[in-house]
């Protein structure tokens, strides 16, 4: 299985987010969405930085992901949607 992550390229993370997005699209929740900007910016620095391993790369998706939710959540808490 290791093998497979190994060859992680950014257009995975790209079709990860377009999925996640598409998702959200489909089945509302203001969830996937920032999920999927996540996966894209993680796409975009392993597009930067090619040899980053995938452990990296998974660790990075989750930072991001964890911290575009908790972000989302905190900005929509103070400026509600009217």
């Amino acid at each position: 299985m290791s093998e497979y992550f190994a060859t992680l390229l950014f257009w995975h993370w790209w079709i990860l987010a377009l999925v996640l997005i598409i998702i959200e699209m489909v089945a509302p929740g203001f969830f996937l969405m920032w999920i999927g900007g996540a996966a894209a910016v993680t796409g975009l620095v392993t597009m930067i930085a090619p040899s980053l391993p995938w452990q990296a790369q998974f660790v990075l998706f989750g930072v991001l992901a964890i911290a575009s939710v908790v972000g989302a959540r905190y900005y929509f808490k103070r400026n509600p949607i009217e």
